[in-house]
């Protein structure tokens, strides 16, 4: 517990095979908000440079289920495998949620904001002479903030 009584952020992470969605918590660990996109192979160093400037309280990871059989997808291996480097390496308690429809809810979410989630990199309206954010960025973050929410609900109700 750190001083004041406040227990540190809880991060959440939607990791997928290219990008990992971040979501983070206020230091009080109650307030959730979407955080950064990082590509996955760059997800250790950021982990541990994040992890040594800000306390973390736990650390929510996507349990990758196939939507339909609630049986883990190929992908749930290597999210185990991060789990274990994080609980052994930054001695982070690891949550593991379910993630079913995480992505589908950013989607929504997207859509009903007016973002086209369908463009790609490179191909992105332009304003202002800048392009706008990528959609695919922003999805995975949505999908992590909706894993923290959720997660969050959980922790208040109990």
């Amino acid at each position: 517990m750190q001083k004041g009584g406040s227990m540190g952020r809880i991060l959440a992470l939607d990791v997928g095979t290219r990008r990992t969605g971040i979501a983070v918590t206020d230091p009080d660990g109650r307030i959730a908000q979407p955080f950064y996109t990082i590509p996955t192979d760059r997800l250790l160093t950021w982990l541990q440079e994040f992890c040594t400037r800000e306390p973390v309280e736990t650390i929510v990871l996507g349990k990758p289920l196939d939507a339909l059989t609630g049986v883990p997808t190929p992908l749930w291996e290597h999210v185990q495998k991060l789990g274990q480097w994080i609980e052994r390496t930054l001695k982070i308690p690891v949550v593991y949620w379910d993630e079913r429809f995480s992505s589908r809810w950013a989607k929504a979410q997207m859509r009903y904001y007016g973002h086209d989630g369908g463009q790609r990199k490179g191909h992105a309206k332009k304003r202002l002479g800048r392009p706008t954010r990528d959609p695919y960025s922003l999805k995975d973050q949505l999908a992590a903030w909706n894993l923290l929410e959720t997660y969050l609900q959980w922790k208040r109700s109990g």
